[in-house]
């Protein structure tokens, strides 16, 4: 368990008659609450108790406990007792996480899958809470864990979490850059709504821009223009994704549908001359037929028919082979020129996301473009078959110029260092310098 600051408070305290071998260290104090961890049997336990001894705390206390204690998901944590006694005081038993905050996940620069699944997580564990009726309140970085081990969300602290029954004190202690609008204001009408509010404010650390139709409306002041429930929230999130899914299948289908449109002229093209040569094998036997009556030379003709019509049998086999051979290149180096592009655009793309000012995303833009040009010239003009070639050069040039402007959309919504108005002058002149000298972006060392 790591503190705000990122740094263990430690502090021991021996239990005595709790175990004679046992140690607490206190991980993370607040103005309401201490957090443990205690060695008990050679494991390791949290342990939370209340800053304060007054009825009211512990009260507040065995609140958070009664709402928690009955929660059984593999995202929550799992509350274990209450003790009413220790050496450090009343306080609730909890399963020990070995992980770090949401945060400090973040500042590993996870990949999109791994974002993907802790956002997930969190939509099931407070999908779950509000089943048994229960609003969290809470929901920040600091009450969002991820294990060492796995990379697994944890939900903690229902210091704050109102449910039918305790509907009272719902923003002691709150975090207000967190917290919904009527839970700042105090509000009589706190619900689901409420948690909404700070899962949008989760989706943007977590995702930045991407989904950002999806955060914004879950961040509405008026709560009734939010989602209604989680399950909508995440129907909105599924949807979103098969978008991607269904893009990158409608392209698969592009290519596929080419071939078999390739595939179908040659047929049609092949069965023309296949009735062409027919007809010209019926004429010449007809022409046999009355030769045979004016000479006895019929068999040299017969044997001139056969010689003919065998040689254009070969030459329709060649033709219908090499036409075979075409259109299989055309589908595998259509596939390869595809798989090429999205892989330089998630390149590309990944790049850019990391740069916060689009004066230096003008890099990666040349660098997309530039990759493309190596790769026409090198893969693409050497194809000896123009047939094959020109297919290959549309299906190319479609794709780089559809993930190109992809790429100008989210150049173009990147803020400019000259527009900042929140750089310092020294900022401003660092970052200018770099953009002037070509060179890639650096933060500010005096930061």
């Amino acid at each position: 368990m790591i503190s705000e600051s990122g740094i263990y408070n430690q502090k021991f305290i021996d239990f005595g008659g709790f175990d004679k071998s046992s140690e607490a260290v206190l991980l993370h104090s607040t103005s309401l609450s201490r957090l443990y961890r205690i060695s008990l049997h050679g494991r390791h336990f949290l342990f939370k108790t209340p800053v304060s001894d007054d009825s009211f705390s512990l009260a507040m206390l065995r609140r958070e406990y009664e709402i928690s204690a009955g929660c059984a998901h593999p995202n929550i944590v799992n509350v274990l007792a209450f003790c009413e006694t220790s050496p450090v005081g009343a306080g609730i038993l909890m399963e020990y996480i070995d992980g770090r905050t949401l945060d400090i996940f973040l500042a590993e620069s996870p990949s999109a899958a791994s974002r993907s699944k802790i956002f997930g997580e969190m939509l099931s564990a407070v999908a779950y809470l509000h089943q048994r009726g229960v609003i969290h309140n809470d929901l920040k970085p600091a009450n969002l864990l991820v294990t060492n081990n796995g990379n697994t969300l944890k939900l903690i602290d229902f210091g704050l979490s109102d449910t039918a029954t305790h509907y009272l004190y719902h923003t002691l202690g709150c975090s207000p850059e967190y917290a919904s609008p009527e839970l700042r204001s105090r509000s009589e009408a706190i619900d689901v709504r409420s948690d909404i509010y700070s899962v949008g404010l989760m989706m943007r650390l977590i995702f930045q821009r991407r989904y950002s139709f999806i955060s914004n409306r879950c961040t509405q002041t008026d709560p009734f223009k939010r989602y209604s429930d989680i399950e909508a929230l995440q129907n909105a999130w599924n949807r979103r994704n098969l978008v991607w899914k269904i893009s990158a299948g409608m392209l698969l289908l592009a290519v596929l549908s080419a071939a078999i449109v390739l595939l179908y002229m040659r047929q049609q093209r092949i069965q023309s001359e296949t009735k062409a040569s027919v007809q010209y094998i019926e004429r010449m036997k007809r022409k046999v037929e009355a030769e045979s009556m004016k000479a006895d030379s019929t068999q040299n003709i017969l044997d001139k028919v056969r010689t003919d019509a065998e040689f254009l049998r070969k030459e329709r086999d060649q033709r219908l082979l090499e036409e075979n051979e075409r259109a299989a290149q055309c589908s595998l180096l259509s596939q390869k020129v595809v798989t090429y592009l999205e892989k330089a655009y998630r390149l590309s793309a990944d790049s850019l996301s990391k740069v916060p000012y689009c004066d230096f995303g003008n890099n990666y833009l040349f660098h997309f473009n530039r990759m493309h040009d190596i790769y026409y010239r090198k893969e693409i003009l050497p194809i000896a078959d123009e047939q094959v070639r020109r297919h290959v050069k549309e299906v190319f040039s479609l794709r780089h110029y559809e993930l190109f402007k992809v790429l100008v959309e989210k150049h173009a919504a990147m803020p400019s260092v000259w527009s900042d108005t929140s750089l310092s002058s020294e900022e401003k002149t660092y970052y200018e310098k770099l953009v002037m000298d070509g060179l890639p972006y650096k933060p500010y060392p005096g930061k």
